[in-house]
Order: structure tokens, then sequence, then C-alpha cells
């Protein structure tokens, strides 16, 4: 017999612990490490998770787009001074390894102001802040998240806006390793959830070179229309002045920043330079004037080929009515989020009269607008980030439900709308809390259909359905009934004493937001069983 691997131990086999030591293994931090160095590191929430935090762990966005004071900061503080707290709450991330969280979407208004407030009364009350934490994703989503949160806002100035931009797109390339082209940079903005074009962003541009010039001019308002006819004219200017004089740019510059300030009058510009340049080329300044609005038409009028994507009705606030009445079809396209791409011969081509700010005779012209172009040669759908969407409906429906303390019943969702509504800790005391939680579990759709059940059934609120088996009577009896369709516009909706102005904004923002969802995905990959289950 081979006995070679007699003297060979064998491991003794482990006791398997009984239920008592198991118990006393589990009540030891970190399953009896005792070593405080070995300490597991504290890891931040993988979802959307409400939060109290104090002051001190919060700290403003170092890369915030907006640098201009929020002109309604006053207005901000003695609401929050009066109610000592805040009507909703902003959201917070923390970056890899820091210490400190930070806002993440919005609010750093509203975390000075509770700063200053805590300094000036010691009051713990603004000590104090309800947030949402967003997962940390990467600093480019980040800066497009305050982007968004102002436009939705309509509080941030075109110049803010161009250096946001700007920064934003330095960030992806920095992300991506490589540098960007128009068109692929819009791209990823616009599936990173923020609307931008071509013609957006090379409004923008200019922007950034006018803030050489006409620095106090661009922070005290100028706007879209403005700019844009300010950039027309002074491409008409350089045109004109091809074989007649090289010192247009200094000109233009010169004449520009001598007029910067916070009551800026292009339309003064315009007179200073065409009396200027009239005398060096000896031209009278009246013809040099109409000679310059006529090139302006043509310019209007050499382009053939036109790309764009179609812009959302900020373009020009002002002219909303126009705008739709000249080109209803482009407007029906921007309603579904279509990207066009227009190809037409230049006669065909739409033609303005230049625009100016201040009206004068010399703006009179007889030139007609040409019908735009209408024929649609390529149609894509624009791609929109459905966590995003998602995120986005919660944080809406959680600052809706703040307005009547129920920010705790808004349960973040991967599917359906992005959240579910819970049942109330009590029956709701008055119509405010009884409409604003019947709107907002409509919106949600969570009991819409059999098969979105699965994406509140962890909640009381679908045991206290569950438990009716006649007829609905417990659900009835704690919550009353849903409201009724002829009533509750009149006595909710249009009451500004039952759903204030603010609150109101943000339930057209959460209607709008849960129509894109439903426009822009199928029920299926809202309401799938692998997204359900991932919820």
């Amino acid at each position: 017999m081979d006995n070679t691997n007699k003297d060979i131990k064998r491991p003794k086999a482990h006791k398997r612990p009984d239920a008592a030591a198991i118990k006393g293994l589990l009540f030891e931090g970190n399953f009896g490490q005792s070593n405080a160095d070995d300490a597991l590191p504290v890891s931040d929430p993988i979802s959307i998770t409400q939060m109290v935090l104090k002051l001190s762990e919060i700290k403003a966005y170092d890369k915030n787009p907006r640098q201009l004071i929020n002109p309604e900061y006053s207005s901000i503080k003695a609401s929050i001074r009066n109610q000592r707290s805040l009507n909703n709450p902003f959201n917070v991330t923390r970056r890899p390894g820091a210490e400190h969280y930070m806002v993440q979407s919005g609010g750093n208004t509203r975390l000075a102001i509770l700063r200053e407030l805590y300094a000036e009364t010691g009051d713990e009350a603004f000590n104090t802040v309800h947030c949402l934490f967003v997962p940390w994703t990467n600093e480019s989503a980040v800066i497009t998240a305050h982007l968004v949160e102002n436009e939705m806002r309509g509080e941030m100035a075109l110049i803010d806006k161009a250096y946001g931009i700007q920064a934003l797109r330095s960030q992806l390339e920095q992300e991506q390793g490589s540098a960007l082209s128009d068109k692929a940079f819009i791209k990823i903005v616009i599936e990173l959830g923020y609307k931008l074009s071509i013609r957006q962003a090379s409004r923008l541009n200019y922007a950034l070179e006018l803030d050489q010039i006409i620095p106090q001019a661009l922070r005290e308002g100028v706007t879209h229309r403005q700019l844009d006819t300010i950039k027309n004219t002074e491409k008409a200017y350089l045109r004109y002045c091809e074989g007649k004089t090289e010192q247009m740019p200094e000109l233009f510059a010169r004449n520009m920043t001598e007029h910067d300030s916070d009551a800026f009058d292009f339309e003064r510009v315009r007179n200073a330079i065409e009396h200027e340049l009239g005398e060096l080329i000896d031209v009278p300044s009246n013809r040099l004037s109409l000679q310059i609005d006529v090139l302006m038409v043509e310019d209007s009028k050499k382009q053939n080929k036109t790309e764009l994507l179609i812009e959302s009705i900020e373009e020009y606030p002002d002219s909303r009515e126009s705008i739709r009445g000249q080109n209803e079809e482009n407007h029906d396209a921007e309603q579904h989020n279509v990207r066009l791409v227009l190809v037409d011969e230049p006669e065909q081509q739409q033609t303005q009269t230049p625009n100016k700010p201040h009206s004068s005779p010399k703006q009179s012209s007889s030139v007609k607008a040409v019908e735009p172009p209408k024929r649609v040669i390529e149609e894509t759908p624009i791609k929109l980030d459905l966590l995003s969407l998602h995120q986005q409906g919660f944080t809406l429906a959680a600052e809706i439900a703040q307005s009547v303390n129920m920010t705790h019943l808004i349960l973040p969702r991967s599917g359906g709308m992005g959240f579910v509504v819970e049942k109330p800790d009590i029956h709701p005391q008055n119509l405010t809390e009884w409409g604003i939680w019947w709107m907002l579990v409509g919106l949600s759709e969570q009991n819409a259909e059999q098969g979105h059940v699965a994406l509140w059934a962890g909640t009381e609120l679908y045991q206290l359905y569950a438990s009716d088996a006649d007829g609905g009577e417990n659900v009835r009896n704690f919550l009353s009934d849903p409201p009724n369709m002829q009533l509750f516009p009149f006595q909710v909706l249009n009451d500004a004493e039952i759903l204030k102005d603010c609150v109101f904004n943000e339930v057209v923002k959460l209607m709008e937001n849960c129509r894109t969802l439903r426009k822009q995905f199928t029920s299926d990959m809202l309401w799938s069983e692998s997204t359900i289950m991932s919820a």
C-alpha cells in the first residue's frame, strides 16, 4: 500500500457558528473589525435621496454658470426670512473623495441667503437645509444641470449663459480627451438635456467676443435680438468697407466701447460710426446708412442651405406670435422635438428687414419678407436622456409636494414618470393638501393601469388600495373621493390662494416633463418589467 501521503496534515473542519454567535458578530462594528483605521468608508446614496444637512456641510458650486447677482435676490431673501425655511429644496451632490456636499442644480442663491440669515439672526432654522441628494456622475453633467435649472427659471443673463456654454464645452473636451466640432458638441449637449442649436451657439460665441468691448452693456441685459442686430450690422460694415478702408474693425470696436453703459443704445452707436465712416470715405452718412441696410437684407438672402435645430420659443420672447404666424410648419415640428434640415434656392430663403433696438426713419424699408423655406428633406428625432427626465420629474414633484409639507411622500423611481406618491400620514387637512396630493398621484400614473402596479406595490398607499375588497371604501374613508374634473380646475388650479403662482409654475413644468416622457418613450420602455425591477 502506498503511504506517501499519510503524514500530510489535513485542515481541521471549522465548526459552524451557532445562531447566538452569528448575532454577536452582526452587532459588532464592521463585523468584528475593531481597528478604527480599517473601518469601511461611508458611501453616498446611489439614488436620489432626501437629506437634512447643516450649512457647514454644503458649499456653493464653484463652476456655477451664473456670475451676476440674481435680480430677485432681495425678494427671495425676504420670503425665506418670513417663512424661516425654503419653499423648494435644492439638489446637492458630492464629488468623489470630497468632504463637503455642493449645490447640484440651482440653489446657489438660496444657499447664500441662508448663510446671510443665519449670520444675522443665529436662528437654527436657517442652518438646517432640507435638500435632495443626486448621485455624482461627472462634472459636465453638473454644469449642464445648472444651465438647465437657470433656463427653466429664466433668470440667467445672456453673457453668463455664454460663459456657461464655453465652460461646458471645455469640460466635455477634457472628459473626452479631444476637441469637439460644433455639431458633435451640440449633439452631446442636447443628449444631456439642454436645448442648444447651431444658431444659438454662434450667437453666444459672438457675445464672448463683444464682452471685450461692451462688458457693462452685456451685464445690464442685452437681448438675443439686439445681439443679432449688432452682429449683422458689423458684418455689413465690414463687407461695405472692403476695398474702401481697413479701419472699420478699429472704428467699430472703439465706438462700441465709448458708448458702453447700463443704458447702451446701439442706434446711437450706428449714428456715431456712420458719421465717422462717412467722413473717412467721403460718403454722406444718410446714404451710407441706407446702403448698410440693403447689405443686411442681401446677406440674409445669400444662404442657399440652412441647417438648424428647431429652437425653443425663447429665441425671441417678444415675437412669439409673429414667429408662429410666419412659420407654422416649423412651429409644429418644434412641438414634437424634431430636427429639420431645410434646403432651398437663394430666392426662396426667408429675408428679414434688419431689426434695431430703437425705431428711426432710416429703418423703414419697402423690402418684403420672402416666404420661409418649407421643403423638408430630412427629419430625425432629437434624443432625450431618460435618466435626466426621470430625475427632473422626481425633483419637480418633490418641490410641489414641499408646498404642503409632503416632500417625504414623493418616492424616486427609475421607471414610469420618475416618481410615485405614498399615502399621507394623516387624512389631508385642507383643500390644498387634498388637491395637490391627488394631482401628483394622477401625474405619476402609478394607478392608471394594472401594468404600473409593480412600481408602487411596496408602498402603504398600495396596501390601502389592496385592503379594499368592496368598492374602495377604505380609500374613500381616508382620502375622500378623487377630485371631480368639473370642480378641480376652479377649486384648485385657478385659485392663487390655494395653488400659489410659484407652485403652479412647477406643476406646468412637471406636466411638460411627463408629456415629454410619454412622447419620446414607449410604454414598454417606461413600464417594462426590467425597468420596474430596477426601480
